[in-house]
């Protein structure tokens, strides 16, 4: 979008405009991923998926800490797949710092925005057209 001469990074009325545009889309992007690698078959692990795998480990696991199982039942669903026991990182993963920026809308004007039901690239970019045009 820079490069076509939409989006000047430096103006951040534009910033937020991509926020609003483009965040949930990355998010759904990122939760299909996340979706379809939890049901992939590992071929080394006799095609199981990571979460079959995850549910063989409770299974065995029952017989030998009936406890313990519990705990792990009662762990929110988005803890799934960590090893609290496991080691540490010496390095944080790369990280996106994602500016925050203030509204150039008041609530009025808010309220009127078009939905965002965008779910590909150029949806998102004539939907950020339509919004900086309603400035």
């Amino acid at each position: 979008m820079e490069e076509e001469g939409i989006l000047d990074r430096e103006n951040e009325t534009h910033i937020w405009c991509l926020h609003y545009v483009f965040l949930p889309i990355i998010n759904e992007h990122i939760r299909n991923w996340r979706d379809a690698w939890k049901i992939h078959p590992i071929r080394t692990e006799r095609n199981k998926s990571p979460f079959q795998l995850w549910v063989i480990g409770l299974e065995h696991a029952r017989t030998l800490e009936a406890n313990r199982i519990i705990e792990i039942l009662q762990e929110p669903v988005e803890y799934y797949g960590i090893d609290w026991a496991g080691p540490i990182p010496d390095q944080m993963p790369e990280q996106v710092d994602v500016p925050s920026v203030e509204c150039p809308f008041d609530e009025e004007k808010l309220c009127n925005l078009p939905e965002n039901t965008c779910h590909t690239h150029q949806q998102g970019i004539e939907l950020f057209l339509q919004i900086l045009e309603l400035l």
